[in-house]
């Protein structure tokens, strides 16, 4: 064991009780701006998991344990999953963002084209809304991120 410290501190430059402090200091701040009720930058868990997250956080000690969030990054991973993520995606941010996409890749490959040497045979069409599928299947005509997203 002491070996494995000294090698430790050799490779991190800090002592363990460093290590140690500066581990409590870093999850005593996780708990501050993420778990408890009003912080900054709240994360909605259940309240069980948020008691006992801010109870190990009070314990005397040096350290916090390792594994003290993961049932949090849990609870937030799912209801990103399950709720969040297909809610973003139906509406009206996610379409944006994909006229957005679409449209830069319109003007990389129009400026491409120029400056080749090859001038464009019709400009880029000013369009706000992503063209509809036509003739040449299910998905000619839709940008490549719209149809990256649908594999998600």
């Amino acid at each position: 064991k002491m070996k494995q410290r000294k090698e430790f501190e050799k490779h991190h430059g800090i002592k363990m009780k460093q290590r140690k402090e500066f581990e409590k200091h870093h999850g005593i701040k996780m708990v501050k701006t993420f778990i408890e009720i009003g912080a900054t930058l709240q994360v909605n868990i259940s309240a069980a998991e948020r008691e006992k997250i801010e109870a190990e956080a009070q314990l005397e000690g040096d350290m916090i344990r390792p594994d003290l969030f993961d049932d949090a990054q849990q609870q937030v991973y799912t209801m990103l999953k399950n709720d969040l993520y297909p809610r973003f995606r139906n509406g009206p941010s996610f379409e944006k963002m994909l006229n957005a996409i679409y449209q830069m890749q319109q003007e990389e490959a129009d400026a491409n084209t120029i400056s080749e040497g090859d001038e464009p045979t019709s400009p880029p069409a000013k369009s706000s809304s992503i063209p509809a599928a036509g003739g040449g299947g299910a998905d000619a005509g839709e940008p490549e991120a719209k149809k990256k997203s649908r594999a998600c």
